[in-house]
Parts: C-alpha cells; sequence; structure tokens
C-alpha cells in the first residue's frame, strides 16, 4: 500500500471516529435539553421562563460541552463554533469563555498528541513555506500563540509545528489558551448577546475581536517583512 494511500486512510478513519463521537454527545445533550426544547415550542408556554431553565443545567451537561468542542476542534472543518456560540447562550459569558477555552486547549492537545504518533499531513509547497515562516521566529511560543490565534492558519498546522518544536506540555497548554482566547470571547459573548437579544453587544463583540485580529495579524506581517529585508541584505 502506497504512504499516500495509507495517510488518506489513516485520516478518513480517525474523522470518522470523531463524527461517530460528537454524534454520540448531541445525542445525550438532546435528551438532557429535550424537555425545555419540547416546551420552548409551544407558544403557550412562557418563554422567558424557559430561557432560563436552559441555563439550569448542571456540570454534567457543561462537561459534555466541553467534550463536544473538544473533538469538534480536533476535526478539521468541523463547526466549532456554533457550539461555542450555544456554550455562551447555555451557560452565560463567563463561564461560556472557560467552556470554550477548556474544549479548544482539550483538542488541540488531541490533534497534537495524534500528529505526534500517526502521519496525517500532506506536505505541499504551501505548507513548507508556512513551516518556513514559523522557523523564523526567535521565540517559538510566540509563533504557537499566533498560530492558533490567526484565522488563515490552519490549526492543524499549528500543532504539528508544536510536535516539532518539542514544546512542553506547561508551555503548549499556555500557548493554545493565549491564542484561542479572541475566539472564545467572541463566541461566549455573542452567545450571552443572542440570549439576551442584544444587537449592541454582539456588534461590540465583533468589533474587539476584530481589532485583536488586526493587531496580531500587522505582528506576523511586520515580522515577515523585517525578516526579508535582513535576508535580502
Amino acid at each position: 500500500m502506497k504512504k499516500e494511500t495509507r495517510r488518506k486512510i489513516l485520516l478518513y478513519s480517525t474523522v470518522t471516529l470523531g463524527i461517530i463521537l460528537a454524534v454520540g454527545v448531541i445525542g445525550l445533550l438532546l435528551r438532557d435539553y429535550y424537555p425545555q426544547i419540547h416546551q420552548f415550542f409551544n407558544p403557550q408556554n412562557d418563554r422567558m421562563y424557559l430561557k432560563q431553565a436552559f441555563r439550569h443545567h448542571g456540570i454534567k451537561d457543561a462537561c459534555l460541552l466541553i467534550i463536544l468542542t473538544a473533538i469538534l476542534t480536533a476535526i478539521p472543518g468541523a463547526p466549532v463554533a456554533v457550539v461555542c456560540i450555544f456554550n455562551g447562550v447555555l451557560y452565560g459569558p463567563w463561564m461560556g469563555i472557560l467552556m470554550n477555552l477548556g474544549g479548544y486547549v482539550l483538542g488541540n492537545l488531541l490533534v497534537v498528541y495524534l500528529l505526534a504518533h500517526f502521519n496525517f499531513i500532506k506536505h505541499s509547497q504551501r505548507f513548507k513555506n508556512q513551516m518556513a515562516s514559523f522557523k523564523r521566529f526567535k521565540d517559538p511560543a510566540l509563533a504557537i500563540i499566533l498560530g492558533y490565534a490567526l484565522p488563515m492558519i490552519p490549526s492543524s498546522f499549528t500543532s504539528y509545528m508544536a510536535v516539532k518544536l518539542k514544546m512542553g506540555i506547561g508551555r503548549l497548554i499556555m500557548c493554545i489558551a493565549i491564542g484561542t482566547l479572541p475566539m472564545s470571547l467572541l463566541y461566549a459573548f455573542g452567545g450571552d448577546a443572542v440570549f439576551r437579544g442584544s444587537t449592541l453587544r454582539i456588534i461590540i463583540a465583533v468589533i474587539l475581536i476584530l481589532l485583536i485580529f488586526v493587531i496580531l495579524f500587522k505582528v506576523y506581517r511586520q515580522f515577515e517583512q523585517h525578516h526579508q529585508k535582513k535576508t535580502e541584505m
């Protein structure tokens, strides 16, 4: 069997397993939230009371949502943002941030572990260019933080670089948490704004996160330009 064929089979098998686990967790959550969902669509029930009832689920459902966030984080192209928004809807902004960060950290640590033991990555020219850009950073932690923070850089690539850089588990957790904090904030506060029906909160959250992304991107671009000038000298 060719190396590329083995890589694809391993990748598809892992993704399929992740989807099955995600569906199972979603099933458990739907079972727990079914009474509120059923009553919510009955026009005779008090909507405000039901909305508050959604937020009175305990630690078990919070853990299930963190696990679901982690699984979807590890699956390429999965709609993890939807779950992160629901974390804010169901548990409020502050608890939602912690749940999002927990899911992101666990999911990316899982990807790092898998990449350290199995060959999932296709080494395309774009991949090699991105790897060269990361290796130019004097501080590996800054490169990893920017990799997880900037949407245009695939998180799987950043996780692969973390494997190659042989980062310690404590430092890696810190980098993932800092890098994913902007999106965790956006989704948690955005979800809470949806729950409260506050358009102003949504707009403010989006503007603040966009400003953070612009600053991070400028830092990344300035580093690239500085390195190019040094190379040309």
